[in-house]
């Protein structure tokens, strides 16, 4: 996939308003994915909305044959 493609996926997550703190972290060993990340959510912040919201620009920004995988943990 273009680099440029995950450069706006990752600038549209960070600009997700529930969203406090995102990291970049490494993926558990073995695993094979795009994009690993910590995220933060803010106190009054529905983790089920969030994530779809993220899940939705996931699917923008891959392509059919070839979708963004994506390693998340969460920090309390």
């Amino acid at each position: 996939m273009e680099e440029n493609l995950y450069v706006k996926f990752l600038e549209e997550i960070k600009f997700i308003p529930e969203i406090e703190k995102l990291n970049f972290i490494d993926p558990p060993d073995g695993a094979e994915v795009d994009v690993s990340l910590k995220l933060k959510f803010k106190s009054n912040a529905n983790k089920w909305k969030v994530m779809e919201k993220i899940q939705s620009r996931r699917w923008k920004y891959s392509k059919l044959d070839n979708p963004i995988t994506l390693y998340i943990e969460f920090e309390k």
